[in-house]
């Protein structure tokens, strides 16, 4: 069975369903996969845990970016 989508485009009925069940695995039923390794709490985007941790290094006062060694040799 083809459904149709927009601009003429058709879709297979398996298709459809393993899209839609990916949707549901991530979206709908909440997947976190992304965990801070500071307090465990977990988040379905990278960029959420990025923000997090970042609250974390601004609440100890840590600075943002470290820069371990000069990259021209000097």
């Amino acid at each position: 069975m083809l459904f149709a989508l927009y601009d003429g485009a058709m879709l297979d009925a398996h298709f459809l369903c393993t899209m839609l069940s990916l949707l549901f695995v991530f979206y709908i039923a909440g997947e976190k996969r992304f965990e801070c390794g500071l307090c465990a709490k977990r988040f379905m985007r990278s960029d959420h845990l990025s923000k997090h941790v970042l609250r974390h290094r601004l609440a100890t006062d840590e600075p943002k970016y470290v820069v371990e060694s000069n990259t021209y040799g000097n």
